[in-house]
């Protein structure tokens, strides 16, 4: 678990870099476009490619510290072992959604590596992006298996024989 937090936090760490980044630059494209009626060119490209990494690089730590938005009209009715074995199952089948798509973009990186797909203003190669998309997704699902494990691991405790 200690491995898995601190490889979730350097991500998070990284996503913060990219967000200051992002407002640095969005800061002086509309200051340039205010002063000198002339904006950065590939303002946009690179704030999408920095969304990539803030919102990727971000997931698993949000999951991992329990920050993510969770709607509980059914699970609050539930007793405490349904409400686990609820969560274990929900956190099975999005890691391996997780995974699949992690799978998935690797997959696309690497066709779009092969057609050697470009920006248009910047002509920056779009597929490290999409690994890196894919890096963030394969963490996130890491963190939901270790954190079932967890859950299989506390659901045992609550067992009665």
């Amino acid at each position: 678990m200690k491995k898995v937090g601190a490889a979730t936090d350097l991500l998070n760490r990284f996503a913060a870099v990219v967000l200051f980044a992002m407002m640095l630059l969005t800061v002086a494209d509309v200051t340039l476009r205010k002063i000198l009626s002339r904006g950065i060119l590939g303002t946009l490209e690179l704030t999408e490619f920095m969304m990539v990494g803030l919102v990727f690089f971000s997931l698993a730590r949000v999951e991992l510290l329990d920050r993510n938005i969770a709607v509980d009209l059914v699970a609050k009715h539930m007793g405490p072992r349904t409400r686990l074995a609820t969560e274990m199952v929900t956190r099975l089948v999005c890691s391996a959604f997780f995974g699949l798509a992690a799978a998935s973009l690797l997959v696309y990186a690497q066709a779009i590596r092969g057609s050697r797909e470009a920006t248009v203003d910047l002509l920056i190669p779009r597929y490290p992006f999409v690994w890196a998309a894919a890096a963030g997704c394969a963490v996130l699902a890491i963190v939901l298996i270790v954190k079932c494990l967890k859950d299989v691991t506390e659901f045992r405790k609550t067992w009665n024989p």
